[in-house]
């Protein structure tokens, strides 16, 4: 008996060497990588049939689940005819010559297979090979996130970002998102799907659910580079309100006219109020040369703003913002100086400057006059009490904070980017979240969306 299991044993190893009988097959079970799985919508898993040397074949039950083979990209060599320059009596000719060369090729990978979630729902996966038959259990799920207007939320890490990813809403009247960085932005109750894609293949998603807030309006700003905006569409998709830009520095531009006045200043304010929505204005500050401004700069360009305004009979108490980013007309620099004392100094500066321009605003009884700045510029050059005491409408100095501050995610007790001063914390009136949204009224081009906090 001995002798006859021995024989067994060899014969058997015989034939698995010659190929009769798969190795895989005797020393290892046959299964699956899994055999029930949890996906979501717009990801998969990668299934893989382990133990056989026999090709596999798999099927959904189910449209919830797509199924397809794994491709991977190899170098192989192939013989190829070529172009190749030899010397024939003394010169250079081509000649076609048959040559061995590597290229790239798509090939499948066996026994692997890619399970798509594109539903909620569940299918059995099943995976044949041979006359046997395994199957893998897939249940669907649809992500969710609710959300409030008025909060943020960053869904790249929610939606797997990559460095070439776009993301998608499937309803702007109900939430928007920055196409480059996946920041969340919630406009009106209802629901909608964000897409995240590459080279414009879907490649997650997640619903959104969205709870409207009272206290919270959605709005834009806008001027000549947004080309002609349709405020009716937006009204539509449930943008209350927009800030308009009146001009910019003491300069003709492309985008204005020789007053500095923005071409598109009479149409927004017209456009905007038959639309019936609520609208705010701003300058942006600058300069005459590419230098610091001057006192005689900030004068004439308060006279410009404050001349137009009236010839377009605006009232007296719309929000007016004094936009403070030019680097180049706002800063000083002197080395010899520390940092905090140039800080100091450069407050001053720009204090005098929006006070010069406030006031031209004022001869004429407009006296709502708030500040635009990032987070950084107020931190960093605005250390002063004219900027950060807010005062009663009517009075002199600044009534509204208007922050720019761009792929803010809301926090718990932080809905907005806040910032301290003197130890106080400073939250904005308004909040400019990002410039990288599309909307339909606004054309091909990007548009800023912002929060008002009533």
């Amino acid at each position: 008996m001995k002798l006859l299991g021995k024989l067994c044993i060899s014969l058997l190893s015989v034939l698995m060497v010659v190929g009769f009988i798969p190795v895989n097959d005797v020393n290892a079970a046959v299964k699956l990588s899994a055999t029930s799985k949890t996906i979501y919508v717009g990801r998969g898993y990668t299934l893989k049939l382990k133990g056989t040397s026999k090709k596999g074949h798999a099927k959904s039950s189910s449209s919830a689940v797509k199924v397809s083979a794994v491709k991977k990209t190899k170098k192989v060599k192939v013989r190829k005819r070529v172009t190749v320059k030899v010397k024939v009596r003394g010169k250079w000719k081509k000649k076609k010559v048959w040559r061995k060369v590597t290229v790239k090729k798509k090939v499948t990978v066996k026994n692997s297979f890619y399970l798509a979630g594109k539903r909620a729902g569940s299918a059995d996966v099943s995976v044949t090979y041979g006359k046997k038959k395994i199957v893998c259990h897939v249940t669907v799920y649809q992500p969710q996130l609710n959300t409030v207007v008025g909060y943020t939320y960053n869904l790249a890490s929610r939606l797997s970002h990559t460095s070439n990813s776009r993301y998608w809403t499937s309803n702007q009247a109900v939430a928007l998102v920055d196409e480059y960085s996946g920041l969340l932005m919630p406009i009106h109750s209802g629901s909608c799907i964000i897409y995240r894609k590459v080279n414009n293949k879907v490649k997650s998603q997640i619903k959104i659910n969205v709870k409207s807030s009272g206290d919270v309006k959605v709005g834009v700003d806008v001027s000549r580079h947004n080309g002609i905006v349709n405020f009716k569409t937006l009204k539509k998709n449930n943008i209350n309100f927009a800030i308009i830009r009146g001009g910019n520095g003491c300069r003709k531009y492309g985008t204005t006219d020789s007053s500095s006045i923005d071409l598109n200043l009479k149409r927004n304010i017209e456009g905007a109020k038959a639309a019936g929505m609520e609208i705010g204005l701003y300058w942006y500050l600058n300069s005459s040369t590419k230098g610091l401004m001057s006192s005689d700069d900030a004068k004439l360009q308060g006279e410009r703003f404050a001349d137009r305004l009236s010839s377009l009979d605006i009232e007296k108490n719309t929000p007016i913002y004094i936009d403070l980013e030019e680097h180049s007309a706002l800063l000083k620099s002197d080395s010899k100086k520390t940092k905090t004392e140039l800080q100091k100094e450069i407050a001053e500066f720009q204090k005098e400057m929006c006070q010069i321009f406030e006031a031209k605003l004022r001869e004429k009884g407009f006296k709502n006059i708030g500040i635009y700045a990032s987070t950084s510029w107020y931190k960093d050059y605005l250390k002063n009490d004219y900027f950060m005491n807010k005062v009663d409408v009517g009075e002199e100095g600044i009534t509204s904070h208007w922050l720019a501050h761009y792929n803010y995610a809301s926090k718990e007790g932080a809905q907005t980017p806040q910032f301290y001063y003197n130890g106080r914390l400073i939250t904005p009136d308004i909040w400019q979240t990002g410039s990288r949204f599309r909307i339909s009224g606004t054309g091909s081009t990007y548009v800023d969306m912002n929060y008002l906090y009533q």
